[in-house]
């Protein structure tokens, strides 16, 4: 562990080493590795890189989209885009974006099973989860109205995916209750296939931040990105507009 520690640290060294002449010559050119969660890849990030490759012709963009956590020094990424309850880490991090979160259900599923009237009734529902080494969705946390402690339950439904879209498929098909954020439901909501459940009560937000290892000569090319990112999603979000 100490050797392979070690060697993480020369390589680290030795990319550095290359960042600084690279930069030094003004050049942004080569490869940016990036990865985020397959559905906010798929609606918000894969759509808008063809702009950025087109203004920066000389910079290959690499998207490995996953909904579990890679290690960006361990796994050789320049950058990652999170929604989550960051800990605390040596990498920089920037915000694009704000990000509420509901509980959610189709209109069948709320007629043929009954409306959750408290946070408790979840209990009986059929709810659809989020399972990944390191995933929280299976206990969900809410915070009532008028200062009411937050209530954590541990729930349970007949299905669960590490794919947040096939959660979103399920849901709208009327099989049980989903915890999302904003930016997958809005347009099902505006829609009426999906409407909120327990709509006093708010889980905890997440918001999207990039990540990057922390790096004295950070690539011109992934400071580049890193800008374009915060840029497109800045002020107004993308799914708010």
């Amino acid at each position: 562990d100490v050797y392979y520690r070690h060697c993480l640290r020369i390589l680290s060294e030795m990319q550095e080493a290359e960042n600084a002449i690279a930069n030094q010559k003004n050049t942004t050119r080569g490869p940016v590795t990036l990865t985020c969660p397959v559905a906010f890849g798929n609606k918000y990030v894969a759509p808008i890189i063809p702009k950025f490759v087109e203004q920066n012709p000389d910079v290959q963009i690499r998207l490995h989209l996953s909904d579990r956590l890679l290690d960006l020094l361990q796994d050789k990424v320049d950058l990652a885009i999170r929604i989550a309850e960051l800990k605390e880490s040596s990498l920089i991090v920037r915000k694009l974006a704000t990000n509420k979160r509901m509980l959610v259900a189709s209109p069948d599923y709320l007629e043929k099973n009954g409306t959750p009237k408290a946070p408790a009734d979840l209990l009986n529902h059929n709810c659809l989860l989020l399972r990944f080494p390191g995933s929280q969705q299976y206990q969900w946390t809410l915070q009532g109205p008028n200062d009411e402690p937050p209530v954590t339950l541990a729930v349970a439904g007949s299905m669960d995916s590490d794919n947040s879209e096939v959660l979103t498929r399920w849901c709208l098909d009327g099989h049980g209750i989903s915890l999302k954020s904003n930016w997958e439901v809005d347009e099902y909501l505006r829609e009426g296939r999906l409407q909120r459940v327990l709509p006093d009560y708010q889980p905890p937000s997440h918001a999207v931040y990039t990540l990057y290892p922390e790096n004295r000569y950070l690539p011109t090319r992934v400071r580049a990105f890193v800008d374009f990112l915060v840029a497109e999603f800045g002020g107004t979000p993308p799914w708010e507009r």
